[in-house]
């Protein structure tokens, strides 16, 4: 099932136990998401920015400015 499928299938029971009225930056920061990593997740970016800080800390371990 890809992420499409899985959202439409999904939409009305998350209709009905989330209220973007209620939490609107979560609301904002999901669609946001969701356009940028044309789905919910994006496990190369995830990857990416899991490393990036990684590498920052040994960086600073080092005594080297970090990137």
């Amino acid at each position: 099932m890809s992420d499409e499928q899985w959202w439409a299938a999904n939409e009305p029971l998350l209709a009905k136990v989330f209220d973007p009225d209620r939490f609107p930056l979560a609301a904002r920061v999901g669609s946001a998401a969701g356009v940028a990593h044309q789905g919910m997740y994006s496990p190369e970016h995830a990857f990416t920015f899991g490393l990036q800080r990684i590498l920052d800390g040994l960086t600073h371990l080092m005594g080297r400015p970090p990137r």
